[in-house]
């Protein structure tokens, strides 16, 4: 039998010398998961077992090589939900969580698109918090949509009165085309998509492990930013949102560049701003489909 107290000084050691910022937690996460309790049971939970230390150890190493802590439980929190993930699908990050509460501001219900939706945080988000939205989420990665649709099925009993959510297996540009009644009729359209600049400095879970193409994009990062604006500017309805997440570099609040610059410049929108994320960072930009003259 081996002390829980001592394993978990250890194990924090281990994950310190690999460059974890998170070494304590990722180490107590580790081992509630290997021991089948939740996290605040670890202090009273008995010694733990050669079976259950084999088991934690074979994780820990995983994680060591920097493996992405929710690739290894198979799991990751995201506002109310759990979502399902693995290799192939981008680790929903906390900051994403505040793309919803911009829509409770400055949304009406109805028709929302998520593009980009990967693990469908943002989709299910929507669809299970709020009531009156029908939900499009729209991936084109096979190893995103099986999440995606793991998910979907998961959640599909808490998806709120009059709302409902459809993965799509479809390239974003593909939209018009597979839905064409969707056209001027959106209310809503989120995105977090690839918008790390292609050389740009990122951690070893997003080097070695993320899919790239849900990471980063050509064009300084604007490749597949510059596809949802131009797509939001035929799908969205007059009146309706756009919320973007981007890099911190792509968009100030209230500065006219950026992404900022590049919503106006197509003279569609109004109302257009950012948002910070819990760092006061610059994170998200939005703005209001205008009428067309």
């Amino acid at each position: 039998m081996t002390a829980i107290r001592q394993l978990l000084v250890d194990v924090e050691r281990r994950f310190l010398n690999a460059g974890i910022e998170s070494a304590r937690t990722d180490a107590e996460l580790l081992l509630a998961h290997a021991l089948g309790v939740s996290r605040s049971q670890l202090m009273i939970a008995p010694d733990i077992a050669q079976e259950q230390l084999h088991a934690y150890e074979l994780v820990v190493r995983r994680r060591v090589l920097r493996e992405p802590l929710q690739y290894i439980t198979g799991i990751a929190p995201f506002r109310k939900l759990e979502l399902e993930v693995g290799p192939g699908v981008l680790v929903p990050r906390p900051e994403t969580e505040l793309m919803i509460d911009i829509v409770k501001r400055f949304s009406v219900p109805g028709i929302a698109l998520d593009l980009g939706a990967g693990s469908g945080c943002i989709a299910l988000s929507l669809a299970t918090e709020l009531a009156g939205f029908e939900v499009y989420a729209v991936e084109n990665s096979i190893d995103a949509l099986r999440y995606l649709n793991k998910n979907i099925t998961k959640y599909q009993k808490l998806v709120q009165l009059g709302s409902s959510i459809t993965a799509l297996g479809i390239d974003l540009v593909e939209l018009p085309i597979v839905k064409p009644e969707l056209v001027g009729q959106v209310q809503v359209i989120l995105a977090n998509p690839p918008y790390v600049p292609i050389g740009s400095d990122v951690s070893a879970e997003v080097k070695y492990f993320e899919p790239a193409a849900a990471v980063f994009a050509q064009s300084n990062g604007y490749a597949v930013i510059e596809k949802v604006i131009e797509l939001a500017t035929i799908m969205l309805a007059p009146g309706g949102l756009i919320v973007i997440e981007h890099h911190e570099s792509q968009g100030l609040a209230g500065v006219n560049g950026g992404l900022i610059e590049k919503l106006r410049a197509t003279g569609k929108f109004v109302e257009i701003n950012g948002v910070d994320d819990l760092t006061n960072r610059p994170r998200f930009s939005y703005g209001i489909r205008g009428a067309d003259s």
